[in-house]
């Protein structure tokens, strides 16, 4: 029910991590995120304002796909003033952008799809050198 999972988003103790996980799964948990975002539309401008709930917003938004992040703007743009009051939510509606989306949707749309193919991008490039490194210091002991 969205009222238990709300709850789970508010717990420090272990719900909190489990709905991060979630938001975070790969595309092959991507329906079981949608649905978890559908039940919890009425609810995202609390957990916004919640201490611990913040985090999973943010992190449904940082890696939904397009349709995801709309449902979170949509719902941070309904309620802005009030989430505005809070400090987590201040810095949620700026992260997400709810400004420029109240102003013009597609340029909200253009902005996020570029901050996150660049975030994709220097993530893999920082593996990439990551595993390059590993890499070269392993034959370097091999050879030594």
């Amino acid at each position: 029910s969205a009222a238990a999972l709300k709850q789970c988003c508010i717990d420090p103790v272990a719900g909190k991590q489990v709905m991060e996980t979630l938001m975070d799964a790969p595309v092959a948990a991507a329906w079981v995120k949608q649905r978890v975002l559908q039940k919890l539309k009425d609810d995202i401008a609390a957990l916004a304002t919640n201490r611990f709930g913040w985090h999973v917003i943010r992190k449904a938004y940082d890696s939904g796909t397009p349709k995801e992040r709309t449902i979170v703007v949509k719902a941070l743009a309904k309620k802005e003033r009030r989430i505005a009051g809070s400090t987590q939510g201040a810095k949620l509606l700026k992260h997400c952008k709810v400004t420029l989306f109240k102003k013009s949707p597609e340029q909200w749309e253009a902005a996020t799809k570029h901050s996150g193919t660049k975030k994709r991008k220097a993530l893999l490039d920082g593996m990439l050198d990551d595993l390059n490194a590993v890499a070269s210091s392993s034959k370097r002991t091999k050879s030594g």
